[in-house]
């Protein structure tokens, strides 16, 4: 999976960054799989 900057404009939208591709996208909708997300202790 690439590395992804994350990326909130004054305009309040969240865009991403991809450098390996160089791309620049709007988020317009975000998948999570609550699998994936480890918690910190």
């Amino acid at each position: 999976m690439p590395s992804v900057m994350l990326r909130k404009g004054s305009d309040g939208k969240i865009s991403f960054y991809a450098a390996k591709k160089d791309l620049e996208e709007t988020t317009v909708s975000v998948e999570r799989d609550d699998n994936d997300i480890k918690s910190v202790h």
